[in-house]
């Protein structure tokens, strides 16, 4: 299982005036570069709250925001239709269950690419196949920011979930797709901003259901 190291809020404030102390009595020009490095470093390291909201009661067919960022758009590819979402650095880095159901696949693709042309590095794209409580097939796929690490997701094939319930960390943001049956209606608009298992996104057919 993968572990992340993050700064709470007391040390941060205590590293900060630190670092104001050394400038006002220290050289200025190496502090001064301190600052500049460390700042950013300190930024993305510190420890984001994790909002523990009510559960909400919501139909099977009903697919909550696995994530807090803003929705960007939807495009139709291969038959499905597909949601994205963007996470920034500065939001809830949580990744929750969309909806009750069971995990049908986990996958990883890692490949090798150039940055630069120069340096090699490598780029892991991780997605999970839910089978949802009516029968439909939800696949969420994960890319992070800036290639710094791939998604950290705990659970397995053969593993079961409610709506709201975490499942691992997007620790620096990145872009998030949930591939949806193509009948499933969106209930949010491109622009909006979307939070963690709060969010309607959207809502699809049951599959075992018969129209008489």
């Amino acid at each position: 299982m993968s572990r992340y190291f993050f700064i709470g809020n007391d040390t941060l404030t205590k590293l900060l005036l630190l670092i104001i102390a050394l400038w006002l009595f220290s050289f200025q020009t190496v502090l001064g570069f301190v600052v500049v490095v460390s700042l950013p470093v300190l930024f993305l390291f510190r420890r984001k709250n994790i909002n523990l909201l009510e559960k909400r009661v919501v139909e099977d067919n009903i697919v909550l925001s696995p994530i807090s960022g803003q929705f960007v758009g939807e495009i139709k590819k291969n038959g499905k239709l597909q949601l994205l979402i963007n996470m920034k650095p500065w939001r809830g880095f949580g990744i929750y269950f969309p909806l009750k159901g069971d995990i049908d696949h986990y996958f990883e693709d890692t490949k090798n690419y150039k940055l630069f042309g120069i340096i090699n590095l490598k780029r892991t794209k991780v997605q999970t196949l839910l089978k949802s409580k009516v029968d439909q097939d939800i696949k969420l796929k994960f890319k992070s920011n800036f290639n710094l690490n791939k998604a950290a997701i705990h659970v397995r094939s053969g593993d079961r979930g409610i709506s709201g319930a975490l499942i691992g960390y997007l620790p620096f943001g990145g872009k998030v797709v949930i591939e949806l049956p193509m009948d499933s209606k969106v209930l949010v608009k491109t622009g909006d901003r979307v939070s963690s298992t709060q969010t309607l996104l959207a809502n699809f057919k049951d599959k075992n259901e018969h129209i008489e």
